[in-house]
């Protein structure tokens, strides 16, 4: 009888040993997926740092560009600096060109920012884009040849403006 509840004791007592094995197997499972998922997060938020920084970094180098074309232009009218009508009439364009691209990157700036935000909510609509891609064209049309490439646009009667860009 003392055999029977020795081993029965035994068992019990291996039981529990194999219970406390899995339930220490499991928290140690647990810590593990929480040490590699606190690691993954980690990585993605210092790439997000980085993301943004880089950004940012970007933006203001775009926006230094124009500021100082705006500013030499500036300096050079104040100074009185430039030779006849024509190249006043040229720094002023300039000025005012340069400042409404400005204008314009801040702008887009500021929409990524509630873009990003979800403050910003876009209702599409079907539109006419001939304008904004004969602008386009005509912005980038001198790179383009420079790179050897020709650009043809046109217009059919009752369709939408059609544009090709090929190599020569």
């Amino acid at each position: 009888m003392f055999a029977k509840d020795s081993e029965s004791a035994f068992g019990a007592l291996r039981q529990e040993r194999v219970q406390a094995v899995v339930v220490v197997g499991m928290l140690a499972g647990m810590i593990a997926f929480g040490v590699v998922y606190v690691h993954r997060s980690t990585e993605r938020e210092l790439e997000m740092s980085r993301m943004r920084s880089d950004f940012v970094s970007n933006v203001f180098h775009e926006l230094r560009t124009p500021l100082q074309s705006i500013q030499m232009h500036a300096e050079r009218l104040a100074v009185k600096r430039y030779c006849g009508e024509e190249q006043l009439d040229r720094y002023i364009q300039t000025i005012s060109k340069e400042s409404n691209r400005l204008a314009r990157m801040v702008t887009n700036v500021l929409d990524f920012s509630r873009l990003e935000s979800g403050r910003t909510v876009y209702r599409f609509a079907e539109a006419d884009v001939s304008g904004i891609v004969r602008r386009t064209v005509d912005e980038f049309q001198a790179v383009a040849e420079e790179a050897g490439f020709s650009w043809l646009m046109y217009r059919m009667a009752h369709q939408r403006s059609r544009a090709s860009m090929r190599r020569r």
